[in-house]
């Protein structure tokens, strides 16, 4: 009963079932959720995310059953670098590039936030092609 090192694995609860696909909704915990002291400060961290994944199996599958969901992990990473260390990386250079160029700090602010902006709105015009290579597979839980 284990995961491959190369996955990531979650579970989750089968709420639709279509021909093609299964809709599945996931328990998404934040750090804060974990902590003893989670009552005295904030409101519980878990959020339902629901999640269509594509299956050629879908009918094996039954509403309200649960379900492992995987992802391998270099996905994971790749999902990491695109959302947050390019971004990081475009705003520093803009940042840099237009400070040492111009020695006016307000421009410099205004450049590296466009260039973040341009490159947020290039991801996500990338977004049908994106969908595509990041995709979980569903097995059930019996199967580990």
């Amino acid at each position: 009963m284990s995961v491959p090192e190369n996955n990531i694995c979650s579970s989750a609860v089968v709420k639709e079932i279509h021909s093609d696909s299964v809709v599945v909704e996931m328990v998404i915990d934040s750090a804060c959720s974990q902590c003893h002291a989670k009552g005295f400060c904030l409101p519980s961290g878990q959020r339902k995310e629901q999640i269509t994944v594509p299956s050629m199996e879908a009918n094996q599958f039954s509403v309200g059953e649960l379900v492992s969901l995987e992802m391998h992990k270099s996905l994971g990473r790749k999902a990491v670098m695109i959302a947050y260390f390019f971004p990081f990386l475009v705003l520093a250079a803009g940042l840099l590039i237009t400070y040492k160029s111009t020695h006016h700090d307000l421009l410099s602010v205004g450049v590296s936030l466009a260039l973040t902006a341009i490159y947020f709105y290039i991801v996500y015009r990338f977004r049908d092609k994106l969908e595509t290579q990041f995709t979980f597979s569903i097995k059930k839980k019996s199967e580990y």
